[in-house]
């Protein structure tokens, strides 16, 4: 029976079902705070029908209205089948069915044991309870279709029939395992309490993410830097890591025991990259990191004077960068601004400069597929965040995680960790706007740079710099034999990574700075150790902002609709886009800037290095439009691209590259022996005006071989870059200036015969 909205909205009231509006010909909420302001109470569903007869309806899934989706997806474009997904499993139960306008289905369903929501729980096949929402008919689809009950499965038809076991999800990481963990008695000692916290800390193994690689990294913590013997360590891992990885080894299964114990067993016979103990020992050798801490500290002072939070102007003190960041680049206005902000507020360590780099990247990656400039340019962001251990670089990731899952759209954030371009197409394939959130990215560039053997690795770069230059374009992936390249309509990846200055540096090469690849990467430089403030950490356990949680989610939600001389095809089969335009002003502005870019582009002085110049307007570009378009009038996002935009993006990214030259040019080294150099020089010159000692060099740099450390002190010696004092048969090292040689003392180095003690 035909009736309209409102009659249809008062029937699913009158059912218990909890409901509220949506935009007409959209599924985005109409009210303020979306799902959550569901309501079974006529009055107001009357009120809100009357205010717009032509809202969509929206079903609040979970326990309010006892109601639970099982929401396929037909999308031929994509390649998205859900009934085909489907058809591998068991038939699902008569029950309350409605047909969707793109040939999908909604199945519903009611049960006593809430499933889990989970997107793609199959190809095509997302599950829907507490929080989500799916549109009931009669709403109308953007494509014009309407929704339809399947006949005589109507909710006044037919019964709701109970969830079926075989469509739960899998328990998530933070969920109780099912089945449940085998019991393991309490830890037996202090060392193993120490162990089981520290496992707690480990990233958990993600299916296609790396995962037996993050096993094998928790076992050798657990027998190596623990000391454990093998069966307390394999007990702790069955019984504090392998329920929080997704999915959890079947340790009833003998063949995935047995692959989970060999892991254990290989770590015991397979020594670590850091020495044995360490997780145990008060002191040990200083980890590659810590030996850029003197740059760190000389880097340091100029961040804190660039990037303050007061309204001071620095001084200029001797041996400063001139013209330091102003400080409204800390605060753009509009969402790039306020997620900055929140980020800020709630980091127990303060990092202006890398929450602003975290913020502006994720904005990027919300705003994918929906908007363009004039030029095309989208805004996909590669970024990535330098800081050292323990100075709050991996807050933001995991505020952005949680920001995402409040405002809905937890989809957005792919797999913490890849291992080939396969693992990012899959990806792509599920979720066409993707932002990765990459922990360590330095030594992903390392694995690259180093284990040219490694073809999976390798592909990596290549497969990153083009989707990076096809956001506009639809990508033909690989084709295999009977099997043809899946199709990407405009694909948009953004990536914002962390990364310690010593294997990031490490994980450079001269031949990847001209590659393109990292002038392609926003790098936010942040060498201070700022002190943690209690105080500022607790607010991260507070609720997220509800109006943040609002607007991002808004955003998630906007959909644009096609052009009107789009033909049918094109229509339904691609994403469309806003676009937005420059102001005369701004288009100057970011031209200007591209002049000055293009011009330390092509100067023959350091070529390699001034090839980051290479995407830095294009960035600048990207940037305005982020900026611009968070920084909406109420009620529509977007809008034009002003003065003010370009400015603080052309101030942004001319501080970006500078950084990143000076990181560059001071400690980045073209050979390995180069780069075994100027380790030993930073271990040096860590000893300041007392010097180091030759057997403190040869604990801080036991994994190197013997006669490459002696080759790099005598070549430091010859150049003039160390100098060495002799007291009796001890030799103390300084870095020039600190050691003042004697006129009688011997300086010279040149003969192969000198013997270093």
């Amino acid at each position: 029976m035909e009736c309209s909205l409102k009659d249809a909205a008062l029937r699913y009231v009158a059912l218990g079902w909890f409901v509220f509006p949506c935009a007409p010909r959209e599924k985005r909420p109409a009210s303020k705070h979306g799902v959550k302001d569901a309501s079974n109470d006529p009055a107001q569903v009357e009120r809100w029908w009357t205010e717009n007869p032509t809202y969509n309806i929206g079903l609040a899934c979970g326990k309010a209205s006892g109601v639970y989706a099982i929401d396929v997806d037909v999308d031929p474009a994509k390649g998205v089948d859900g009934l085909a997904s489907l058809s591998y499993l068991p038939a699902l139960p008569r029950t309350v069915m409605a047909d969707t306008p793109r040939g999908g289905i909604h199945w519903l369903y009611r049960t006593d044991d809430p499933p889990a929501n989970k997107n793609s729980f199959k190809k095509g096949v997302d599950i829907r309870g507490d929080g989500y929402y799916v549109l009931l008919a009669p709403s109308v689809h953007p494509n014009g279709g309407v929704y339809e009950w399947r006949e005589k499965q109507s909710p006044w038809e037919v019964e709701l029939a109970e969830y079926p076991e075989y469509m739960r999800p899998k328990k998530t990481p933070w969920a109780a395992p099912s089945p449940p963990a085998p019991k393991i008695p309490a830890p037996a000692s202090r060392v193993e309490e120490r162990a089981v916290a520290y496992l707690a800390t480990c990233e958990p193994a993600m299916q296609g993410y790396a995962g037996h690689d993050k096993l094998l990294w928790a076992a050798r913590a657990m027998v190596r830097g623990f000391q454990l013997s093998e069966e307390a360590a394999h007990s702790l891992l069955v019984a504090h890591f392998n329920p929080r990885c997704v999915p959890p080894w079947n340790l009833a299964d003998p063949r995935e025991a047995k692959d989970f114990r060999r892991k254990v067993t290989e770590a015991t016979r397979t020594p670590a990259q850091k020495p044995d103990r360490w997780l145990l020992a008060e002191e040990f050798a200083p980890p590659v990191d810590e030996v850029f801490q003197s740059f760190a500290d000389e880097l340091a002072q100029r961040l804190l004077g660039r990037v303050k939070v007061d309204m001071e102007t620095p001084a200029t003190a001797e041996g400063s960068i001139a013209n330091p960041i102003d400080v409204d680049l800390l605060r753009p206005p509009g969402l790039v601004g306020e997620i900055a902000a929140w980020l800020e507020e709630t980091a127990m360590c303060t990092q202006p400069w890398l929450n602003l780099g975290a913020a502006i990247t994720f904005a990027g990656a919300l705003m994918g597929r929906k908007v363009r400039s004039e030029t095309d340019t989208r805004t996909n962001i590669y970024a990535m965040a330098v800081a050292e251990t323990s100075a709050g670089k991996d807050h933001a990731r995991k505020a952005l995680r949680r920001l995402a899952a409040e405002a809905g759209c937890l989809q957005l954030i792919g797999g913490e960790d890849v291992t080939s371009d396969a693992a990012i197409a899959t990806q792509l394939e599920l979720q066409p706007v993707t932002l990765f959130l990459w922990d360590e990215i330095g030594h992903l560039l390392g694995t690259i740079q180093r284990d040219k053997n490694n073809s999976a690795a390798q592909k990596i770069l290549p497969m990153l710099m083009m989707l990076y230059s096809s956001a506009s374009e639809t990508v033909i992936g690989k084709a295999y034999a009977g099997n043809p390249g899946k199709v990407f309509d405009q694909p948009h990846l953004s990536i914002y990574g962390t990364g310690v200055p010593g294997r990031f540096i490490s994980g450079i090469s001269a031949e990847q700075l001209s590659d393109g690849f990292l002038s392609r990467l926003l790098v936010f430089i942040s060498l201070s150790r700022p002190m943690p403030d209690t105080r500022k950490g607790k607010m991260k356990t507070q609720p997220v902002p509800p109006e943040l949680v609002e607007k991002v989610r808004a955003l998630w939600n906007l959909a644009v609709p096609a052009p009107q001389e789009a033909g049918n095809v094109e229509a339904q089969t691609r994403a469309h886009q806003a676009t937005i335009i420059e102001t005369p002003e701004a288009e100057a502005r970011l031209d200007a800037f591209a002049r000055e870019c293009h011009a330390k582009l092509i100067s023959p002085q350091d070529k390699d290095k001034n090839s980051l110049w290479g995407k830095a307007a294009e960035n600048a570009r990207k940037l305005a439009m982020v900026c611009a378009v968070g920084d909406h009038k109420e009620g529509q996002w977007g809008g034009e691209i002003e003065l003010r935009h370009a400015e603080w993006a052309c101030g942004v990214v001319r501080r970006i590259v500078e950084d990143f030259l000076k990181l560059v040019t001071e400690h980045m080294a073209e050979t390995q022996f180069e780069r075994d150099k100027l380790f030993v020089l930073r271990v040096i010159e860590r000893g300041g005006a007392i010097g180091v000692r030759k057997n403190q060099i040869t604990r801080a740099t036991h994994r190197m071989l013997p006669n490459v450390r002696e080759m790099a002190i005598r070549d430091l010696l010859e150049s003039g870059e160390v100098v060495m004092q002799t007291e009796g048969k001890a030799s103390t090292f300084f870095k020039t200036p600190y050691g003042l040689i004697a006129e009688h003392q011997q300086t010279s180095t040149s003969s192969v015969d000198v013997q270093i003690k």
